[in-house]
């Protein structure tokens, strides 16, 4: 089969972002592409990534390294060319994982996807810890 990067030119696949620290902001932040290698980021090009063909966007899990202080709720979309799906899913406090439900939202070749975190505690000090992010696709 052939790939692009890390992304099969056809069947299913699985595309990691990920940030060392998820900070509490009422704002959106962009969660890294390169897969918990820094912090969020505030701009759409730092999480961005292209897909090499069309394909259908499946789910979404955030797995954190570790669960959050009471309180703190985390909740990350996919976005397609700057614009928010109906992918997403929410990480609620005290838990470690989460995953949406399944989905069927196409997007096309040279598409970018990306993915954003709003996290809210009601310690405005408080982060999350590392964060992992997985989207499955089917291209």
């Amino acid at each position: 089969m052939a790939v692009y990067g890390n992304v099969p030119l056809s069947g299913t696949a699985i595309l990691e972002w990920g940030s060392t620290n998820t900070g509490n902001t009422t704002g959106v932040q962009f969660v890294n592409s390169m897969a918990a290698s820094s912090a969020v980021g505030a701009t759409e090009d730092f999480s961005s990534k292209p897909m090499p063909c069309a394909g259908v966007l499946r789910k979404i899990t955030a797995r954190f390294a570790a669960a959050a202080l009471a309180g703190t709720n985390c909740t990350f979309t996919v976005r397609i060319n700057n614009v928010a799906t109906t992918v997403a899913v929410t990480v609620p406090a005290t838990v470690q994982q989460a995953a949406s439900a399944e989905f069927n939202i196409p997007f096309a070749a040279d598409d970018r996807l990306s993915v954003t975190s709003q996290c809210v505690s009601a310690d405005a000090t408080t982060s999350r810890p590392r964060v992992s992010v997985l989207v499955s696709l089917s291209a």
